[in-house]
């Protein structure tokens, strides 16, 4: 049996109506709708809509 191991990705991204880009780091499996919770969270928080710019695996884990 293999064993999976999480693997760090960087979220960049941006608030609508927002300057500043900003970073998100987060643990997971693959890559496969890792943004949903931030953009979940961005409309709670501060009902924008958040426009991600990419996202990049960690060289770092």
């Amino acid at each position: 049996m293999s064993k999976f191991k999480a693997k760090t990705y960087i979220i960049t991204y941006q608030i609508e109506d927002h300057s500043e880009v900003q970073e998100h780091t987060v643990k997971a499996f693959s890559e496969k709708n890792i943004t949903l919770p931030l953009e979940e969270e961005v409309k709670r928080r501060f009902k924008k809509k958040c426009n991600i710019i990419a996202v990049s695996e960690s060289k770092t884990n």
